[in-house]
């Protein structure tokens, strides 16, 4: 079952459920209605950051997606619970979350989560707590996966252009420059953006995913994620647009939005 509705509140990611039953409680820490809303939650958020694998029109590219997923286990270890809130109707939990993927490799965090009822007693949320960076390691693979399945170079050939490689500069909320370099996988690069002005000055490493003309940018320090708009315009320019985030990568007085020019 997919969530009803989720969202990333800072960086913790919610889905609700329906609840089953007559309890006037939500499922508890250790539950199995918990533990599967915590897969759903990573499930969901994998197939929203890789839409183009997830609906993917080449061979069997979207089965073999699929197939990463539907075999990724997860379980919950040294579960306990911090407290009850009975106004709330809401069990706040912690414990060792263990993900196991198709090649047998397994990725543990100990993380905080909660069970809560909604207002209206008729359905359940689970709040997972640093899902986000789980969730961009995790989809990573599933993609990696799914282009060896297909066949697909990882790398691009030597000799082989692409027009988005290269160093961006130009002004906007600072002097901002914008470098990017080829990826692991198809439509993936690594970026690096920095601004800097008078008195403020800032920089961020991460990873830009390619959706047409537009390059999604995530860039993380432990667990600050900032998340930047690149869009490629016709005219050759770049538009840069901070989306969320990314105040903890500079001071006050600059940013990472900007117009910039490709450098020759």
């Amino acid at each position: 079952m997919k969530c009803s509705s989720h969202a990333i509140w800072a960086l913790t990611l919610v889905c609700i459920m329906s609840l089953t039953g007559c309890s006037n409680k939500p499922p508890g820490c250790s539950s199995p209605e918990a533990a599967e809303t915590s897969r759903r939650i990573i499930v969901d958020g994998i197939i929203d950051a890789h839409p183009n694998m997830a609906n993917s029109t080449v061979g069997n590219g979207a089965a073999y997606f699929r197939e990463f997923l539907d075999t990724m286990k997860i379980s919950w270890s040294q579960v306990v619970s911090n407290g009850y809130d009975d106004k709330a109707q809401k069990f706040s939990c912690e414990g060792l979350l263990t993900i196991t993927l198709i090649d047998g490799s397994a990725i543990t965090k100990q993380t905080e989560f909660s069970t809560q009822r909604t207002a209206d007693g008729k359905d359940f949320l689970v709040a997972l707590r640093g899902a986000a960076s789980l969730i961009d390691k995790i989809g990573i693979k599933a993609a990696v996966h799914t282009v060896n399945k297909l066949g697909i170079e990882i790398k691009k050939s030597e000799g082989e252009s692409d027009q988005y490689i290269g160093s961006y500069t130009g002004k906007g909320e600072g002097e901002v420059e914008l470098k990017i370099k080829q990826g692991q996988i198809v439509d993936q690069y690594r970026v690096s953006m920095s601004t800097a002005t008078e008195g403020c000055a800032g920089s961020a490493e991460g990873v830009g995913v390619r959706v047409g003309h537009i390059l999604n940018i995530t860039a993380r320090d432990g667990e600050d994620i900032c998340k930047v708009k690149a869009e490629f315009t016709t005219n050759g320019a770049v538009i840069l647009e901070e989306v969320d985030g990314c105040s903890f990568f500079h001071g006050a007085a600059c940013g990472f939005s900007g117009q910039l020019h490709k450098k020759n």
